[in-house]
């Protein structure tokens, strides 16, 4: 039976699918019907009917049981050996999902194209949370990490990055209630929703940092008021569950749980679309990079994955990709 289990997700009625744990998709499944895709849909949809369309899977528990992620070492020769690409990823609006019985998803798509590239199937495994994908990489759960990433100088100590596939920057997104944060001084006025691990409070830590303001952050509400000093200008910060995706968080935005987020441009783009209660404000950060991670000695795998996404880049299929699930379409 078909169930919906993570009780903490659920509750936020986000319109992310839930995948199964681990899913095998070949050469022949999943035929992605590119006339629409799920962000296409759900700009048109009233969310009663994007529900009904998602695919809810068996929960996580039970899937975790039935695959336990075969460890599995070597570079790109022990991966055409194997047959199998293993793409470590995670289950959102852009990276992965089910959308009416087939797989879809920017990094899905763009990882199946590089596993007909390299002559093996696609094998996508989603982790449990962002903070386990560099973990199960060195871990041998996966091959390669197709999940967005953002290159930093910490990341760049654990892993190897492919050539970059494309830029962003992190903004700041409010709801229509809160308004628009356009200025630095906008900042103290809100209450941010960030992953309790996430990198995007550092930015809010730098800015704290530079424009002379506090910074307070805590689990609940409660803890976030109580640490408030009078009088003293504080961007407030709620930690939120760490297995949550930016979809997650945009929901409690939406609802006014929170104010604000942090997000990458690009998917504050796709989020701002279907859910038109959101507004896009500041940049809070220099042009950043995504690309692919592999582990350190896999150079022959790092070697095809740079010829690949440069490959594709100067053919224009990656910025064909990236407006089909990122930029707002307009035929509705």
């Amino acid at each position: 039976m078909r169930r919906f289990r993570l009780s903490v997700i659920s509750a936020l009625l986000t319109p992310v699918v839930l995948l199964l744990f681990s899913a095998e998709c070949g050469e022949d499944t999943y035929v992605v019907d590119n006339a629409r895709n799920y962000s296409e849909y759900a700009a048109c949809m009233p969310p009663d009917d994007i529900y009904e369309d998602l695919d809810f899977s068996v929960s996580l528990e039970e899937t975790m049981d039935s695959d336990e992620n075969e460890q599995l070492w070597g570079d790109l020769d022990e991966i055409r050996r194997r047959g199998v690409l293993r793409v470590l990823t995670r289950n959102n609006g852009t990276d992965y999902y089910l959308y009416r019985g087939r797989s879809m998803g920017f990094e899905f798509e763009l990882a199946r194209t590089f596993a007909d590239y390299l002559g093996v199937r696609l094998h996508m495994i989603v982790a449990p949370s962002r903070g386990e994908l560099i973990p199960w990489l060195q871990e041998g759960r996966g091959d390669m990490i197709c999940a967005g990433l953002t290159v930093t100088p910490a990341r760049l100590e654990k892993v190897r990055f492919s050539y970059p596939y494309s830029e962003i920057t992190r903004v700041v997104v409010t709801n229509k209630k809160s308004g628009r944060a356009e200025e630095v001084s906008d900042l103290p006025n809100l209450l941010f929703a960030v992953r309790g691990n996430g990198l995007y409070i550092k930015h809010l830590q730098n800015i704290a940092y530079d424009n002379g303001f506090d910074i307070v952050s805590g689990d609940t509400k409660e803890k976030v008021y109580e640490a408030l000093l009078p009088d003293v200008p504080t961007i407030k910060v709620l930690e939120v569950n760490p297995e949550f995706e930016d979809e997650d968080i945009s929901d409690l935005v939406v609802s006014g749980t929170v104010d604000a987020m942090v997000v990458d441009s690009d998917v504050a783009e796709i989020e701002s679309t279907y859910k038109h209660r959101l507004l896009i404000g500041m940049e809070i950060s220099e042009p950043l990079e995504h690309a692919w991670a592999v582990r350190k000695d896999d150079s022959e795998l790092w070697l095809a994955a740079n010829s690949f996404i440069r490959k594709r880049k100067e053919s224009g299929y990656i910025s064909e990709l990236q407006n089909k699930y990122f930029r707002k379409n307009t035929f509705c």
